[in-house]
């Protein structure tokens, strides 16, 4: 259904996501006013109207809109100024506010009914890291205050896409694009926005003349998914380096500016970047693809002046860092590794799938041997297999796969991948394998392994865990030379 050309009138317009809004507003065929101080041009067909915002509304005067769009309003005062004129010239005010309104992110999921965040003196307008949020959720009060039924408030979360200032998403693509050894923050999840599925939903709504408050921002993905996109969007050969929380915040290194869109836990905010979006889905919002994302930000940054990104570590300081996580990663510091397992959930498909297309698992996983893994997780995740398929992590960074079988009535059989980069050659593959075994098959009788005949870094690993050859064989899924092992659970706990 075609919607009728509205008049809209956007406080700002020419930064970030004013730029996008303005376009898709065009685009739409509607009649785009804006008003701003006038330091910014923009190549788009709109009536351009030159003021400030406090104390200098003038060119405001005389003019009726259908809709108002507030991209820019930060203090209550001056949001109250623009506000209470507009009132008697539009009859639907859009505010453009903030997921940082609510008042701690210790919750995950947190929806638009969460409290909302108080500031100690309302008399202060001075915006920090503290007061940024609580001052939103004024401005919002100041808006239902002029516009008790008729108001529409859109807390966005991070906002990503063309035009972005920040460089905080930016520097992610860039990087990877870079190639190298690069340093990434280790089993962080994220959550983010592209600026034109925002602008686009923002117009829908605005000629739905809806009303109401929204959370606005995209799925939770974890870090892993996201650099791993921007290695596929870029073709890039890079190598992550995943670096634990506590090596971060020991060296100082500043979390969402040095680091972008990592959050140090010394924050306690597990909740903002999981963030309930789903009032606003089920109102239309929806989402393009990552590697679109990711694509259209590569490509735009060709387009700016050649300049050091506002945001992430150069080089020299990443270097050192990483010279120095090598160091506390070392063999030496295995008393740091605290080892859990637990089954894989169908959430973990693409991890796997990453892991498994990875060089040094693709040695001794391939043809008809991996196609039976894959098969058997298909099965696993429906409930149809007693083998049981598990992730092993350390601490909650997952770096190893294993599977297990139960074998006749008084064994289990045991295959295993040591598949994170990181954790290779650290000398972990025996006590994790231990604990492991400790852990979930102390009640079994022995334990079998059936390793290829010429991987003899896993044989030997075997052999230090206390695993015996007891037979050779050709294997029916890959046929050549096998060596069968064996492990009396009993012999392990004597020794541990």
């Amino acid at each position: 259904m075609k919607i009728a050309a509205l008049k809209i009138l956007i406080l700002g317009g020419t930064h970030f996501l004013g730029i996008h809004l303005t376009e898709e507003l065009v685009n739409h065929g509607h009649e785009v006013t804006l008003f701003n101080r006038g330091t910014r041009s923009i190549d788009f067909p709109v009536q351009q109207l030159q003021g400030d915002r406090d104390e200098n509304l003038e060119a405001l005067y005389g003019y009726t809109w259908d809709a108002v769009i507030d991209t820019s309003g930060h203090v209550p005062r001056i949001v109250e100024q623009s506000a209470k004129l507009l009132a008697q010239s539009t009859s639907n005010y859009t505010f453009i506010s903030t997921i940082g309104v609510y008042e701690n992110f210790e919750k995950l999921g947190i929806d638009e009914t969460y409290p909302i965040a108080q500031i100690d003196d309302v008399q202060n307008e001075e915006i920090t890291e503290k007061t940024y949020g609580a001052l939103k959720g004024l401005c919002e009060a100041v808006v239902h205050k002029y516009f008790p039924k008729n108001s529409l408030i859109i807390r966005p979360g991070l906002i990503v896409g063309p035009h972005d200032p920040t460089d905080r998403f930016t520097y992610w693509p860039v990087r990877i694009s870079e190639g190298g050894e690069v340093l990434a923050p280790a089993h962080q999840t994220t959550q983010f926005i592209d600026v034109r599925d925002l602008a686009k939903w923002i117009v829908q709504m605005v000629e739905q003349q809806s009303i109401g408050i929204y959370n606005a921002t995209g799925t939770p993905i974890s870090f892993d998914r996201l650099l791993n996109e921007c290695k596929r969007v870029t073709h890039s050969t890079a190598h992550i380096n995943w670096v634990k929380d506590d090596f971060l915040i020991k060296k100082e290194v500043q979390d969402w500016s040095e680091l972008p869109l990592w959050l140090s836990k010394k924050r306690q905010m597990p909740g903002f970047m999981q963030i309930n979006s789903q009032k606003a889905i089920n109102a239309g919002l929806s989402f393009r693809p990552l590697t679109e994302t990711i694509s259209s930000i590569l490509q735009w940054n060709t387009t700016r002046e050649p300049a050091q990104l506002k945001a992430g570590l150069d080089r020299v300081k990443e270097n050192s860092l990483l010279m120095d996580w090598r160091k506390y990663s070392s063999t030496d510091n295995q008393e740091k590794l605290v080892f859990n397992f637990a089954p894989v959930e169908p959430s973990q498909k693409n991890l796997l799938h990453r892991w498994f297309e990875q060089k040094h698992i693709q040695e001794w996983m391939h043809g008809i041997g991996l196609k039976n893994t894959l098969n058997g997780l298909e099965n696993f995740f429906q409930g149809k297999s007693d083998t049981t398929y598990w992730i092993g992590y350390d601490n909650d960074i997952p770096f190893a796969f294993l599977i297990t079988s139960p074998e006749g009535n008084d064994a289990t059989t045991l295959d295993l991948f040591i598949c994170d980069l990181n954790y290779l050659g650290k000398g972990i593959a025996v006590p994790m394998i231990r604990k492991f075994l400790i852990t979930h098959f102390s009640n079994v009788k022995r334990v079998l392994i059936d390793p290829e005949a010429t991987n003899k870094r896993a044989i030997h690993v075997y052999q230090k865990v206390g695993f015996k050859i007891v037979g050779e064989f050709i294997a029916s899924w890959h046929p050549v030379p096998h060596y069968q092992m064996e492990l009396y659970i009993k012999d392990l706990l004597a020794h541990f």
